[in-house]
């Protein structure tokens, strides 16, 4: 029997039991279930600490090594109860020695910055509730000398400790240091089945290192019999690559070992100028294709996701709660989150900021008149758009725009 697309996609989600909790409350306990002797691990190796903040991000981190947001509902209604953000991205390097040709680093002309680790220890400890942090940005991970320390410092702290990486410098000595360390999630950079394709799209990447540097953390992970990190896959979906999906299925099928509800994640690619002639919206993807994705999924029980799609189908800018989880900049200023980033302007994003980190406490920037306005401000469906918000790659603003306008007046760059 040949089956829709729309069949295949709820498939794919009943499978992986992505519905609703709400709706569906048995796919709740298979999540909770799948995710039950990664926690047992955890207490064993860790302590109570490290179990109680893997748990907390499972019901309350819909993100890298979370699944759910049951704050969500509460802090749309009531922003401002949430007195001090427990989970937080940093960019604690913007160095990288690639030009992968869909990275807004290679089309930049910015100063290349570290965070020093003296930096980083000031934003973890001002954040004495912090449980999820995500090392992120437009920068190569261990490129930064102090990467593994600044890793080993949350950890003790038994905080989740998540990073996005291209696995370029990922040797044995760092996955076993890794695994020792309990990191809860990788996101693997990986955009492309082919060599060919994959050295074309990220330039000064080899291939054949990334995937055997990968092929070694999944090993060291078997022998050291730790179930972390878990081992997600992100495939930025362009003109030049999305023929290969079907086969990066394949390929991810291959990988053993890669962790509890490990993801796949096939993401719309963000323009800016220089790669508008790539950009392929996830609705034009042919049909073909998109139904072996999903057949391969269903076979390899792959835990499958379809992310940034056609700005028509995002959802109002009033669902929105991306600010719970503020991005800080190299610099120490504070963004309201990730899809901000996507803008890459630079000087831009330090118009938008909301605090700098490194001159005043988060909890002093987070209670702040002015941050609260902005939260308000966020899930009014009648307010105005913030005008870091105005361009948002995950929620539609155009139509609130159009009708109440844009403000400058939460942000640090209005006052000059």
């Amino acid at each position: 029997m040949v089956c829709s697309l729309e069949e295949l996609h709820n498939a794919v989600v009943k499978a992986n039991h992505q519905r609703s909790p709400w709706r569906h409350p048995l796919d709740f306990f298979h999540v909770m279930a799948e995710n039950w002797a990664d926690g047992l691990y955890m207490l064993r190796k860790f302590g109570w600490r490290s179990w109680h903040t893997f748990w907390f991000t499972k019901l309350f981190v819909v993100d890298e090594g979370g699944e759910y947001d049951f704050l969500a509902p509460l802090l749309r209604r009531w922003p401002n109860l949430l007195k001090k953000p427990f989970k937080i991205e940093v960019e604690h390097t913007t160095v990288c020695n690639k030009k992968c040709i869909f990275c807004m680093h290679t089309h930049w002309n910015e100063k290349q910055e570290q965070m020093s680790f003296e930096n980083y220890k000031k934003l973890v400890d001002s954040i004495p509730c912090l449980k999820w942090i995500n090392l992120a940005g437009l920068g190569s991970a261990f490129l930064h000398k102090d990467f593994i320390k600044m890793a080993e410092y949350a950890r003790a702290r038994h905080i989740n400790f998540n990073f996005v990486d291209e696995f370029e410098f990922f040797d044995e000595e760092k996955a076993r240091k890794i695994v020792e360390l309990g990191v809860n999630s990788i996101y693997v950079s990986f955009d492309a089945a082919k060599k060919e394709t994959y050295e074309t799209i990220k330039k000064g990447c080899d291939y054949d290192t990334a995937l055997r540097n990968l092929k070694t953390l999944l090993r060291v992970k078997e022998e050291m019999k730790s179930p972390f990190p878990v081992v997600h896959f992100r495939f930025l979906v362009t003109k030049l690559n999305y023929r290969e999906m079907p086969a990066y299925m394949d390929l991810i099928a291959s990988l053993p070992n890669r962790g509890a509800r490990a993801r796949v994640e096939f993401i719309g690619l963000i323009t800016f100028p220089g790669i508008e002639d790539q950009y392929m919206p996830l609705s034009a993807i042919p049909e073909d294709i998109v139904a072996q994705v999903y057949e391969r999924a269903i076979a390899n029980k792959i835990n499958l996701y379809f992310a940034h799609s056609d700005n028509t189908a995002l959802p109002d800018m009033s669902r929105c709660v991306r600010w719970t989880e503020p991005f800080v900049l190299v610099d120490g200023n504070i963004i309201s989150d990730c899809a901000i980033l996507m803008q890459g302007r630079r000087n831009y994003l330090k118009s938008v900021s909301l605090g700098n980190l490194f001159e005043t406490p988060m909890p002093d920037i987070w209670n702040s008149a002015r941050y609260k306005a902005f939260r308000n401000c966020v899930v009014s469906p009648g307010g105005k758009v913030p005008k870091s918000c105005a361009n948002c790659c995950a929620f539609s603003t155009a139509e609130r725009a159009a009708r109440y306008g844009i403000t400058e007046e939460f942000f640090r760059g209005a006052e000059k």
